[in-house]
C-alpha cells in the first residue's frame, strides 16, 4: 500500500503523487480510491485527477525506478538495439505492445528511436510515430527526474551524454 505524498509511476499518466486517499461512491458503493495528480504538470496534464481504486492499485501503479536502477538503465543505451518495423500498422501494434506491457528496457528501446539518425529510416518517421514516442519519452523521462531528483527538463541533456 502506497502513503499520501509518495512519487508513483502511473501506467498511463507517467509519474504522480499521492495527494490523498478517500472514499467515495461513483456508482457502485462506497470504495476507497488513491486520488492522484501528475508531479510535472505541463499545459496539457495540469487539471488531471486520478481516481485509482486501491484494489486495483497493482494493476496501474508501481514505485519509481531507484537512482541506481536509472543510471544503470541509461548507460545501456548505447547498446540498446533500435526497433523498427517498415510495415506501419505492424509498427503500431509493436509499439503499443512494449508500451502495454511496461518493460522498461523496450520502452528505452522505442524512446532511443527520437535520436537516432533520420538515415536509419527507409523513410522519415511519420507525425504519428513521432507523437506517441513523444508521449512514452515524457512518461519515462519524469520518472527518469523523479529518481535523479532533477527537473524533468533536465534528464534529455542527461541522456544524451550516454547517446554521443
Amino acid at each position: 500500500m502506497f502513503e499520501l505524498n509518495d512519487n508513483v509511476i502511473h501506467k498511463s499518466a507517467g509519474a504522480c503523487v499521492i495527494y490523498d486517499i478517500i472514499t467515495r461512491n461513483f456508482g457502485n458503493g462506497d470504495q476507497t480510491y488513491y486520488y492522484l495528480k501528475p508531479k510535472f504538470p505541463t499545459k496539457v496534464n495540469s487539471t488531471l485527477e486520478i481516481y485509482l481504486p486501491l484494489d486495483k492499485e497493482t494493476l496501474f501503479i508501481r514505485k519509481p525506478m531507484t537512482k541506481s536502477e536509472v543510471l544503470s538503465l541509461i548507460s545501456m543505451f548505447p547498446a540498446m538495439e533500435k526497433i523498427w518495423i517498415t510495415d506501419a500498422k505492424k509498427r503500431k501494434q509493436m509499439f503499443e505492445s512494449i508500451y502495454q506491457s511496461g518493460d522498461i528496457k523496450g520502452i528505452c528501446q522505442l524512446v532511443k528511436l527520437l535520436y537516432v539518425e533520420p538515415t536509419f529510416f527507409a523513410k522519415p518517421m511519420s507525425l504519428t510515430d513521432k507523437n506517441f514516442l513523444n508521449r512514452i519519452r515524457t512518461n519515462l523521462f519524469d520518472e527518469f527526474a523523479v529518481a535523479l531528483q532533477i527537473k524533468p527538463t533536465e534528464v534529455e541533456n542527461f541522456v544524451r551524454q550516454y547517446l554521443l
